[in-house]
């Protein structure tokens, strides 16, 4: 069987002709084998300026935060962790209201927060699942 299925793509840098052709694939698949089709997280905002809208927004937030003597990344939401060969434990730090998150409660030791390295890997896995920025401090 052969269908011809017009798609279109749009992309600041010039990948419009990929994506279109991308787009076409995905919304054959969907309509010759009746699968769910959602939202495309991939997609660029729908219009010029609502993108250098959004732009703006992120370079203000930067600036902001470079004028107050935060870093520019000040506004992601971030853990860093360090780890302690020696006495086979990590030491979390970084965002106070997600250090207060119940996950983490139970290490909390003396105002640190330590893990021991056995429930580490475990504990890592569930906050980078909550979708949060986790940093080595020994690899910044």
């Amino acid at each position: 069987m052969e269908y011809d299925i017009p798609g279109s793509g749009f992309d600041y840098d010039s990948k419009g002709t990929a994506k279109a052709l991308t787009d076409s694939r995905k919304n054959a698949m969907i309509l010759l084998f009746n699968l769910k089709g959602g939202d495309d997280p991939e997609r660029a905002p729908a219009t010029r300026v609502e993108a250098q809208q959004s732009r703006e927004e992120v370079v203000d937030s930067k600036l902001a935060n470079a004028a107050a003597g935060r870093g520019i990344d000040a506004d992601v939401r971030k853990l860093f962790y360090e780890i302690f060969p020696e006495s086979k434990t990590v030491e979390l730090t970084g965002d106070k209201e997600l250090l207060r998150d119940p996950l983490l409660k139970r290490f909390k030791l003396m105002g640190k927060f330590i893990v021991k390295e056995a429930e580490w890997d475990a504990l890592k896995m569930k906050i980078e699942e909550a979708g949060v920025t986790l940093s080595n401090l020994r690899t910044q």
